[in-house]
């Protein structure tokens, strides 16, 4: 009899196997990741869109007429304004003509020889001036300047003024001095008269004065994250 030969596999099935077995596995592990990775980012997105659905609180349209500026200056200009509309006059003293060009020319009255008082006692002389023409106060008026005009003129003299609605005069306190006084409606700038009539004052937890507001026109849309809660006028 003949012996049967043995058969052998060539060496290079085995290899060939052997690489394709590695190809499926790296192929297999790539897909698992892959899938992990996804999971993972749609796990983190939906965190996201969580955390901005949680911060969003949505679009609204401003109410306001809002010009650029911070909170400091928002007082201020809050402030002024609701002096000039609690009252209807601005208040003037006539300065001797060798003198008027040494004030500051926003503070003259344009064409004259009067000066404004300033804004806080301009104020005080038109509330005072209310109560005398309704018939609920004085024809005169006192009113002390001192530490809150320098003086151009015969210092000497003071600041302290009695001041008379009726011949619409200051007289100086120390010296007798009389000058003319005049009251001019008061006229609010446009932007004044947007902001003032419509808007709140600022929310007393808004404490600092460098936070900048927005600047807005009224009925434009704005994305913001919340609204305060004691008050719609202001949003963050």
């Amino acid at each position: 009899s003949i012996p049967k030969e043995e058969y052998k596999l060539p060496i290079w099935v085995p290899l060939i196997l052997t690489a394709v077995i590695l190809v499926l596995l790296l192929v297999a592990g790539k897909y698992i990741r892959s899938r992990s990775n996804k999971r993972k980012l749609r796990g983190e997105l939906n965190k996201m869109a969580k955390q901005l659905e949680h911060q969003m609180q949505g679009i609204v349209q401003a109410n306001h007429n809002l010009p650029f500026m911070n909170a400091k200056s928002f007082k201020q200009h809050l402030e002024q304004v609701q002096r000039l509309t609690a009252s209807t006059g601005l208040w003037y003293w006539e300065e001797d003509a060798g003198i008027v060009g040494k004030h500051d020319p926003t503070k003259v009255l344009n064409g004259t020889n009067f000066i404004m008082y300033g804004d806080e006692i301009s104020g005080q002389i038109e509330h005072a001036y209310k109560l005398f023409i309704e018939g609920n106060g004085f024809a005169t008026y006192d009113v002390d300047l001192t530490n809150k005009v320098q003086k151009l003129n015969n210092a000497q003299t003071g600041l302290r003024y009695k001041l008379d609605f009726t011949a619409m005069t200051q007289q100086n306190a120390t010296s007798s001095y009389t000058r003319n006084i005049r009251r001019e409606e008061a006229v609010m700038p446009k932007r004044d008269s947007d902001i003032l009539t419509s808007v709140s004052s600022l929310p007393t937890d808004i404490d600092n004065d460098d936070e900048d507001f927005l600047p807005t026109v009224e009925g434009q849309v704005i994305q913001i994250t919340k609204i305060h809660p004691d008050d719609n006028d202001w949003a963050f």
